[in-house]
């Protein structure tokens, strides 16, 4: 725990595996401020990623297709992809805020299989 707060994570997969649905939290001695956590979503650069409404569509080079949504509107960001030493590819990755404060505070999110 560094300054005493916690990121914590909290995970489960469908029985099918066609849906993954988490939480993050910060817990400890958080600012009695309201402050923000941000989330990050790496993506492969072969990923292509398009937001649309309160979600980003992902589109796999397999041809399968992925919607990710928060209990907080994600964006797309530009991201680094490092496959090997010295060698950097341009990626996505999906963003999302949620506030945190004395009382705690975090954000559900979901992947599901289109």
């Amino acid at each position: 725990a560094h300054l005493g707060v916690v990121h914590w994570r909290r995970l489960g997969l469908a029985g099918d595996g066609g849906e993954v649905v988490g939480e993050d939290r910060m817990v400890g001695r958080l600012p009695a401020a309201r402050a923000t956590m941000r989330l990050r979503f790496h993506l492969h650069p072969d990923v292509v990623a398009v937001s649309r409404g309160d979600g980003v569509l992902l589109a796999l080079p397999s041809g399968r297709a992925w919607r990710f949504a928060a209990a907080r509107p994600p964006r797309l960001e530009a991201s680094v992809y490092a496959p090997a030493f010295s060698v950097l590819r341009k990626a996505r990755q999906i963003a999302v805020d949620a506030p945190v404060g004395a009382d705690g505070g975090g954000v559900e999110w979901r992947l599901t299989r289109l």
